[in-house]
């Protein structure tokens, strides 16, 4: 076993003076480092002790950090880490998530010296893109050791031990040196179900942060105009067109990724098709928490329980078709930092996003280069309008706020990397140690994301994000994030096939909807059914009797 040893590292700005410190008992190793936080460039003297040092504030620009000792024996080696490239600021300088990820390294480098770590980052890399990208490096087996990223794994290659990436599942039940906890009990609900509903008995990534999203508005463009954050989905609608109205060319705002497409429709849908949803899992004998593993919902589609023309699945229909009518032209190429420099810039008065825009603006408005106030409100609940009926609504759930966890970290197996070492127990090491407060209050304070270790002792206070926090807790996230997500596995085909004619005119009746996702559903199902590239193909198979999906029309 390896014990927990107290070591820290105390982080002080040059020129500012110690108050207080516990002389320690051998030479001190001072190590000098040039770290970028929130755009100032703050030049540290690291000093390493085998004692604990207090340090005593003198003056409001001192940083302190304490990082926890790391265990014995020494660990020794190298970890190569692959990325997702975030957009830099600005004025060039390595975007918020490099910069944690770049810290949380050099950080883990002065306790573990003897540990070399590379940083991968992957240029023009977004989410879809990236998993092209693990397909052909696991094919050419050179992938990284450490991937941030969501993983994908099959009950198939489960079953035969032949995973892409490792179970970490035995590493949960050890505890982390640097906290002292059982690491499983670190691990946060939400996606344990969703890996759960995939049909896989192990878990195959761990997330380092978690996140939350809302709605995100120009506060003195309300005022302006005289407008309230509105409590109702009507409202929203009929505000979004007041707006337009009054000249705002685009008064709302949406990422065009297939990420936050799918997800800006699929919270909607299974609020209002709950009920619905309850229906056909009790009749599948699926009492899940969470969404039903995949292998229900493809069934219920294939034997025709729960089709496209169902009166739910069609009045969510309406009200996306009639939404998207609003959206700003070319809304659907629209990329997160485009979305962003509009809502900055006012060109908009409303966008949906996650903490870390929040994080953005507070660092423009700090330099002057934002002069308004922002708000937040949360997606409306479902109620009778034009596009609900009475009973749909009262039969629905709350709406949840997107959100659940970010890039989440993932270990390739030895088949599958570059590195042929025995470097499994050193990610886990890794993964652990950024587990470890110091590091989780880093995703706090520079993307306000909250910390996945729920023991960790940094939290978020800002009421922005807490309201965003509140809008996944009122509906349980992991319940209705974790539901019926009809766009299919592959959001990518689903954009080109289904919504990209949706954004450009192609298709504008619910019937026309309906057509397309049928066909979309369909086609990528029997896809999966014959390639068995899914998980849960062969459960499928046998629910619905054939290995052809061909639902009643």
């Amino acid at each position: 076993m390896r014990r927990l040893i107290s070591l820290a590292f105390v982080l002080v700005i040059l020129g500012v003076a110690v108050a207080a410190c516990a002389a320690p008992a051998t030479e001190p190793k001072v190590v000098k480092e040039t770290v970028k936080v929130k755009e100032t460039v703050v030049v540290k003297e690291t000093v390493v002790v085998k004692e604990t040092v207090v340090v005593k504030e003198t003056v409001q620009q001192q940083v302190e950090v304490v990082v926890t000792a790391t265990p014995e024996p020494e660990l020794s080696g190298t970890l190569t880490i692959a990325a997702p490239a975030v957009a830099p600021k600005p004025d060039g300088s390595p975007g918020n998530y490099e910069l944690i990820l770049n810290t949380i390294t050099d950080r883990y480098r002065l306790v573990h010296p003897n540990v070399e770590i590379k940083l991968n980052y992957l240029p023009n890399k977004r989410f879809t893109d990236l998993y092209p990208w693990m397909d052909t490096h696991i094919a050419a087996s050179t992938m990284p050791d450490i991937m941030v990223m969501f993983t994908r794994v099959t009950t198939a290659q489960e079953a035969d031990g032949n995973t892409p990436f490792i179970n970490i599942t035995p590493y949960l039940k050890t505890k982390n040196p640097y906290t002292g906890n059982i690491w499983g009990d670190e691990y946060p609900k939400a996606p344990k179900l969703r890996q759960k509903t995939w049909g896989l008995d192990g878990i195959y990534f761990w997330p380092p942060q978690l996140a939350a999203a809302g709605f995100l508005y120009n506060k003195d463009i309300f005022a302006k105009e005289g407008l309230e954050p509105p409590t109702t989905w009507d409202e929203l609608y009929s505000l979004i067109v007041t707006l337009k109205e009054r000249g705002y060319e685009v008064p709302f705002t949406l990422d065009g990724s297939a990420f936050a497409v799918s997800h800006f429709w699929w919270r909607v849908h299974n609020a209002v098709a709950d009920a619905k949803e309850q229906a056909v899992e009790e009749q599948y004998g699926v009492h899940a928490q969470g969404a039903p593993p995949w292998q229900y919902r493809v069934a219920a589609y294939c034997n025709g329980d729960f089709p496209w023309s169902d009166p739910v699945n069609e009045a969510v229909a309406k009200w996306f078709v009639d939404f998207a009518e609003q959206f700003p032209p070319g809304w659907n190429a629209l990329t997160g930092s485009q979305v962003q420099e509009m809502f900055f810039n006012q060109q908009s008065a409303i966008m949906y996003a996650f903490t870390d825009t929040i994080s953005d603006f507070d660092e423009a408005k700090a330099q002057g280069l934002i002069d308004f106030d922002m708000g937040v409100f949360l997606s409306p609940p479902i109620t009778e309008n034009q596009w609900w009926s009475a009973d749909m609504a009262a039969n629905a759930a709350d709406v949840v706020e997107d959100g659940g966890w970010g890039y989440p970290w993932a270990i390739p197996s030895k088949d599958v990397r570059a590195n042929k070492d025995d470097i499994e127990d050193l990610a886990i090491d890794f993964m652990m140690f950024a587990g470890a407060s110091e590091q989780q209050k880093l995703f706090v304070d520079l993307l306000y994301a909250p910390p996945s270790n729920k023991f960790a002792a940094s939290a978020v206070s800002d009421q922005r994000i807490l309201t965003m926090l509140e809008g996944q807790g009122k509906g349980g996230f992991a319940d209705q994030m974790g539901g019926w997500a009809w766009y299919g596995p592959d959001r990518s085909s689903w954009m080109t096939n289904v919504v990209e004619p949706l954004a450009v005119g192609q298709i504008t009746t619910v019937d026309e909807w309906t057509a397309a996702m049928n066909q979309y559903s369909t086609n990528w199902i029997n896809q999966a059914l014959a390639e068995k590239s899914k998980p849960w193909a062969d459960a499928a198979i046998k629910l619905i009797g054939s290995d052809v999906c061909n639902p009643p029309q």
